[in-house]
């Protein structure tokens, strides 16, 4: 995926009825940040869960053998959206899973109930491109956008 040092944008396009990608990734040496595109808050957030897991590399096979409920309280939007993907991380980590599938269930700009479903990673049929070492708060943003709604978040890897 990286491509010398320079710099990298991937489009990933989906059928969110949207002209917009659903995010698009862009890379460099220590990082990489992402531009997210939903035509609802709902939308944004499921879709930021399916980049973490895109540049984490786990997404391959797809058994949804482990379901998760996910609830989550901040100070704001963006506290939220970065909590949602800080917690998404630190179950992968921590409990050794990938997530494909991710449901907001309930959202405000201050809670988040959400339903993830994934599987337990198995060396031999996942292959993990990237850790993920946390979440930046840097240039984090969450706003309305002429067709919805978008986010711009940086990861450190």
């Amino acid at each position: 995926m990286r491509i010398g040092s320079s710099l990298f944008i991937r489009l990933c396009y989906n059928n969110l009825g949207m002209e917009k990608p659903k995010y698009e990734i862009v890379e460099h040496t220590a990082d990489v940040a992402l531009r997210i595109y939903g035509r609802t808050l709902e939308d944004l957030f499921g879709v930021a869960g399916e980049a973490l897991f895109e540049i984490i590399g786990a997404c391959r096979q797809r058994n949804r053998t482990i379901r998760r409920t996910i609830e989550i309280e901040a100070d704001g939007l963006e506290d939220l959206f970065h909590d949602w993907l800080s917690e998404l991380n630190y179950l992968h980590q921590t409990r050794r899973e990938v997530y494909f599938d991710f449901h907001v269930l309930r959202l405000n700009d201050r809670t988040l109930e959400a339903a993830v479903s994934g599987e337990p990673i198995d060396p031999e049929r996942h292959k993990i491109d990237r850790e993920i070492k946390a979440v930046t708060y840097h240039r984090l943003s969450v706003e309305r956008a002429a067709e919805g709604w978008q986010a711009f978040v940086i990861f450190d890897i």
